[in-house]
Formats: structure tokens, C-alpha cells, sequence
């Protein structure tokens, strides 16, 4: 778990560390693979809106992760999107931190 500390130009900077030692998503792997359900239905209906948001409280979700607005991929409809990832929010993992 990392504090951040709010530099003058905005910036944030590392201030502290803590290892979590028992750390795990386990408990919610039905959570994770209704989001990997969603996800591939998002491919095979050609249709990107429906990657799962974190709007949907679903404890993970869908955002872009790329480098730039270049670093795309070929989407099942054709067009070029950006690259994706799976989420958790900073609210999840905080709570889990303190189970």
C-alpha cells in the first residue's frame, strides 16, 4: 500500500511503503470472472461500451493501459481501439488492506 504526498507542482511523491502480507483477491473470483464474461461478450458483440465500468460496481473492471493515443489494437469490429486492462479501484484494494 503506498501514501502519496502531494507535490507543489502537482506531482505526487512515494512518501511510504507497506508490504500486505496476506494480500489476495481470492474471495473474489467470481467477481473476476463475471468481469472476463463481459469483457469477451464485449468481443463477440463488436462492441466496446460494453467492457465492463467501474461505474457498474462490479469490484473490477475495464480501462484503457496504453502507452499513447498510437499504441491501439485491432477490436473485433474493426476499428483500432486502445489498449485495455483489468481494474480494481483504489477504494477496493483499500479495504481490502484493511481485512
Amino acid at each position: 500500500m503506498l501514501d502519496n504526498e502531494v507535490k507543489e507542482d502537482n506531482g505526487k511523491e512515494i512518501v511510504q511503503v507497506h508490504f500486505i502480507e496476506k494480500f489476495t483477491f481470492k474471495k473474489y473470483i467470481e467477481d473476476g470472472r463475471n468481469v472476463f464474461e463481459k469483457t469477451i461478450e464485449a468481443f463477440q458483440e463488436g462492441d466496446e461500451t460494453l467492457f465492463p465500468k467501474v461505474s457498474q460496481k462490479l469490484n473490477f473492471h475495464v480501462r484503457p493501459k496504453a502507452i499513447n493515443a498510437s499504441d491501439t489494437f485491432e477490436f473485433s469490429n474493426g476499428n483500432n481501439i486502445t489498449k485495455r486492462t483489468f481494474c480494481t479501484t483504489k477504494l477496493h484494494i483499500a479495504f481490502l488492506a484493511q481485512e
